[in-house]
């Protein structure tokens, strides 16, 4: 399995930019952007964030990070409470609380990707 870095490099092969160019594209050092494609430095959540977006990819595409859903049923009652409460939201309303939720499992998922990696 590709490593980070791997993966980075190979989304900025596939578009056929040089580490400067990519780098004056998402406000990022050349240098910096070397270091994190020989995984020399793990980029910030809100640096993988940023290639996510640039590459129109899932940052869990990036990370590598495969879920699959429960298949018991949340026995968190409060929890519980909750998305049953979410039913009633209008759709910008449940739009807004799936990206707050994703950004905390996303961090999370980072946090435990870094800590993997030893850094």
């Amino acid at each position: 399995m590709a490593g980070l870095g791997k993966r980075l490099k190979r989304l900025r092969k596939e578009r056929d930019l040089s580490q400067d160019e990519l780098g004056d594209l998402l406000k990022i050092n050349g240098r910096q952007l070397s270091r994190y494609e020989n995984d020399k430095a793990v980029p910030t959540g809100r640096i993988i964030q940023k290639y996510a977006d640039f590459f129109g990819v899932a940052t869990e595409e990036l990370l590598k990070i495969d879920e699959e859903l429960p298949e018991e049923r949340i026995q968190d009652r409060d929890l519980l409470r909750l998305v049953s409460q979410m039913e009633k939201l209008n759709e910008d309303e449940k739009n807004a609380l799936k990206k707050i939720i994703q950004a905390v499992i996303t961090k999370n998922q980072i946090q435990s990707f870094i800590l993997q990696q030893g850094c």
